[in-house]
């Protein structure tokens, strides 16, 4: 019994307290392994490791019918401009940085904007269950991309 009153004013104080959401929390629904097979025969195999630190990895691994391959990298992290963004490393080479846009997004759908000049101007990650929708888009055009859900290993 004379530990209750300590253990309640414990209680009181994590349960007062409120952790500081997680930054990387938008693009959460992400998290998995996806694969999908173009209609001309081109095979995507993408992951996404679970939010660690504010931090999201993704790879995605582009086979073409010709059995050559690309590689790419995406991390997702907040810059020091404070802003989550997401910059990707294609066969070795860094893209452009976008931006998450807030006021576009929704809780399984976030779009992040180009940083800079160039398409694609922005770029869509959303999830409908088992389904896992790319877009890239500006320019009045959109391309998108849809991946059903496998498992990682």
């Amino acid at each position: 019994m004379r530990l209750l009153p300590l253990l309640m004013l414990v209680g009181c104080v994590f349960s007062s307290g409120q952790s500081a959401p997680d930054p990387a929390a938008p693009v959460a629904h992400l998290v998995g392994c996806w694969r999908s097979v173009g209609p001309e025969g081109d095979r995507f195999s993408v992951a996404y490791a679970a939010p660690q630190a504010g931090l999201v990895l993704g790879t995605t691994r582009h086979l073409r019918p010709d059995g050559s391959t690309s590689d790419e990298q995406e991390r997702f992290e907040v810059g020091a401009d404070g802003r989550l963004g997401v910059i990707s490393r294609v066969d070795g080479v860094e893209r452009d940085r976008f931006v998450f846009e807030t006021a576009k997004s929704s809780a399984n759908h976030a779009v992040f904007t180009r940083v800079g000049e160039g398409w694609p101007a922005w770029l869509g990650y959303g999830r409908d269950g088992d389904t896992l929708r790319l877009e890239l888009g500006g320019d009045g055009r959109v391309m998108t991309m849809e991946l059903g859900a496998v498992p990682c290993g």
